[in-house]
């Protein structure tokens, strides 16, 4: 799991292992969910776009940005400065801006898998284009990614600023992406606290400064649209959605939807304690994994706590377990090649990770799921589609439970895991290399 100084060459192994991955998405996105579907193609939503584009439509027209929805129903819900970021799509049609959009989406997501690879010191070569290209192509089935890309939303975007920022090496602009990032959408200022935690108090006050640099500039130029988001509009999660939908993916969600559920009625306010531990939890282990240079973990780590944290998070803002597939499959080929004793049980994480994060869309789960699921015209396209709190009425199935939470399920699961990785790490006799400070 840790970053290494020296460069390292994509293995034949892991191409083939992404071919046959790559192969089978192909394959799940012409007959499971056809990418050619007016309605469930894999680019044919983007309802986010179409919010950014309309966001960008009042600010040219001088219209309110909050008061009401910018595109059908659909309100506006990000910080000024991100509406000054989507200007540009106010001069294109509805759908030329979806189109840019996707194409920028999936250059993005490309270049989010190299910058992972690069910040797991893999060297960039024609095995590591191929590998990553393959790599783009299988990741469109995990949830995240695949619903980032479907509603045509930010999230890949904002990861690759955030990845991109922090694994450079001795870099004095360290935070900027960070602050930048938090400016459009908030959750990345946690990553603030990461750096503090890890001392890198430089990069932490690059990241403050940017980011408050982002508030005066969408208050400057969009004036009391700009004050009134920070005002009045930033604690109004019911604009977003509602809590106990089961895309949110949020400890506050999941104890919300318990309350649903017919074998669990803890109070509402039990998600403040829990958000709080695991908020401590997360940072713990993302400076262990940090201290034992693993950067890249460390930052997956960080990006998942703070989704979980939070009030609200949909589950397609959980496009960080992409680096953390990434970083589990290259741990696991390289325990595997030492022959040693159970070292296949490694394969079990990146088997987890996607079973949990699995794009599903065959009726053949319905029995095992229930109505943890969301029906579309007799597909099943898994719990994050669930953004209405009645999908989770009637739920008592121990999956369903698990689907209800899976995300923070996850997170809990990595923090542990990697808790006991960097303890061992850590013991005398044990060699490993922690000459890199990638992140």
């Amino acid at each position: 799991m840790s970053d290494r100084s020296s460069t390292r060459s994509t293995t034949p192994t892991m191409i083939v292992l992404a071919a046959c991955a790559a192969a089978l998405v192909i394959a799940w996105h012409i007959w499971a969910v056809p990418y050619t579907d007016p309605v469930y193609g894999l680019f044919h939503n983007g309802i986010d776009t179409r919010v950014y584009r309309g966001g960008a439509v009042a600010v040219w027209d001088h219209m309110p940005l909050y008061d009401k929805p910018v595109y059908r129903v659909w309100q506006f819900t990000y910080p000024p400065f991100a509406a000054l970021l989507m200007f540009p799509l106010a001069g294109f049609s509805v759908h030329t801006a979806m189109t840019l959009w996707n194409i920028g989406n999936v250059v993005c997501l490309f270049l989010l898998v190299l910058v992972c690879m690069r910040g797991l010191a893999f060297r960039i070569d024609l095995r590591l284009v191929v590998f990553t290209v393959l790599v783009t192509i299988a990741s469109t089935v995990l949830e995240p990614i695949h619903t980032t890309l479907w509603n045509g939303q930010i999230n890949i975007v904002l990861a690759l600023i955030v990845v991109a920022d922090l694994v450079r090496r001795n870099s004095t602009l360290r935070g900027i992406g960070v602050g930048l990032a938090a400016g459009v959408k908030l959750t990345p200022i946690f990553y603030v606290a990461h750096l503090i935690t890890t001392r890198r108090f430089r990069a932490a006050a690059v990241a403050v400064i940017t980011f408050a640099a982002t508030i005066v500039l969408g208050i400057a130029l969009l004036g009391g649209e700009g004050r009134r988001f920070w005002t009045e509009q930033l604690t109004q999660t019911g604009r977003i959605g509602r809590l106990d939908a089961p895309a949110n993916q949020t400890f506050r969600g999941y104890f919300a939807r318990l309350a649903t559920f017919d074998v669990a009625h803890p109070p509402s306010w039990l998600w403040l304690p829990i958000g709080l531990i695991v908020g401590i939890l997360g940072l713990w282990a993302a400076h262990a994994a940090y201290r034992t240079g693993a950067g890249l973990l460390a930052v997956s780590i960080t990006g998942m706590t703070s989704c979980a944290v939070g009030p609200f998070s949909w589950g397609h803002h959980w496009v960080w377990v992409l680096p953390l597939l990434l970083i589990s499959v290259v741990h696991a080929v390289d325990t595997t090649r030492r022959r040693e004793p159970l070292t296949w049980l490694w394969w079990l994480a990146p088997a987890a990770i996607i079973a949990l994060t699995f794009t599903y869309s065959q009726s053949a789960v319905l029995p095992i799921i229930g109505s943890a699921g969301k029906t579309i015209d007799g597909r099943v396209f898994g719990v994050f589609r669930g953004f209405y709190g009645s999908e989770t009425v009637g739920w008592h199935l121990p999956l369903q439970l698990i689907a209800g939470g899976a995300y923070p399920l996850l997170l809990l699961g990595t923090i542990a895991v990697t808790l006991v990785w960097a303890r061992r790490r850590a013991r005398p006799g044990v060699v490993h290399d922690t000459s890199t400070e990638a992140a």
